[in-house]
């Protein structure tokens, strides 16, 4: 486990999900990691102020990043909000958003270079029936984790996000 108490880390993408803040536990025996949720995507704003354990290799130091992605927030609300509906092809848009920005961070491309990647990586996914499917399966599974409707301070022992 590289990551150090008080690191700030995130994990997610802005695409779909996005949870940053910082590490106020280690456990080197399970590798999890809890962390106190600063920001995150309006989807889960419920979950600021709260602690949430991840297992250890599912986060990122937040300076990895460069700049914080747009579309975050630090206000906290009482339930969680719905993302908005999508259609496979939004979700194959997002999933190849998000593996561009993966890769190169958000804000160090020109615009026109970031969105003609997206297109190319989206094209892609869509040739690849096999890998389409499995993209598809992804984003529905993200989609439906549930403790993005938890309350809970943190996940069952055995079950880290």
């Amino acid at each position: 486990m590289i990551l150090h108490l008080g690191e700030q880390v995130y994990w997610g993408s802005v695409e779909v999900i996005f949870l940053a803040g910082t590490i106020t536990a280690l456990d080197e025996e399970r590798q999890t990691v809890t962390v106190r949720i600063e920001r995150a995507t309006p989807n889960a704003a419920h979950l600021i102020g709260q602690e949430s354990e991840f297992f250890a290799d599912g986060l990122e130091p937040l300076t990895a990043l460069g700049e914080l992605p747009p579309g975050l927030t630090d206000h906290p609300v009482s339930e969680r909000q719905p993302l908005p509906p999508m259609d496979d092809a939004e979700k194959l848009r997002r999933a190849a958003a998000a593996a561009v920005h993966q890769l190169y961070g958000y804000h160090r491309l020109p615009a026109e270079r970031e969105q003609a990647l997206i297109a190319e990586v989206r094209a892609m996914l869509e040739a690849d029936p096999v890998l389409r499917t499995r993209t598809l399966e992804t984003m529905d599974a993200i989609l439906r984790l549930d403790f993005l409707g938890s309350r809970r301070t943190s996940p069952e022992p055995d079950q880290p996000a």
